[in-house]
């Protein structure tokens, strides 16, 4: 899967950096992502993930996200993270019990947004984030996405 070995392998690969409190940290060799995907493509969030205060940026300069409140309305876009920037979920002093209904949630919108490219695509998904199997459910949400985007 992804690892920040593999920004260094290659110096000329573009994708985002995917950093903090998700399951599978690591730079993921994909362009274009948006930056609630980039954290589903990383595994979902860990219990103690701070998910009022995602940061999306380069450099120092970007933007503080609440997950929470932006992806209750499943027909917002993702936010578009550009090529080398970082998304960041900072570590929370508590953990928190609204985390696996947040990484479901995350699972739905995403699914939602590639329905209409893959209907498999949401059917898969749904039952893999349901289980509480995240590490299988990371790998096959970034098999599926890879493959779409060879389409």
């Amino acid at each position: 899967m992804a690892t920040n070995d593999s920004k260094r392998t290659d110096p000329y690969a573009a994708g985002v950096d995917v950093q903090g409190e998700v399951l599978n940290p690591g730079f993921y060799p994909v362009s274009g992502l948006g930056a609630i995907e980039a954290i589903f493509q990383s595994g979902g969030l860990t219990d103690n993930a701070a998910y009022q205060d995602v940061t999306v940026e380069k450099g120092g300069h970007g933007r503080q996200l609440d997950l929470w409140e932006y992806i209750q309305n499943i027909d917002r876009p993702d936010i578009y993270v550009p090529p080398d920037y970082t998304v960041t979920v900072p570590r929370s002093e508590q953990s928190s019990p609204v985390i696996d209904a947040l990484n479901k949630q995350i699972a739905l919108y995403i699914s939602h947004r590639k329905e209409q490219l893959d209907p498999q695509y949401n059917t898969e998904l749904l039952k893999l984030s349901l289980s509480h199997n995240r590490e299988s459910w990371a790998k096959t949400a970034f098999e599926r996405m890879l493959a779409l985007m060879r389409k």
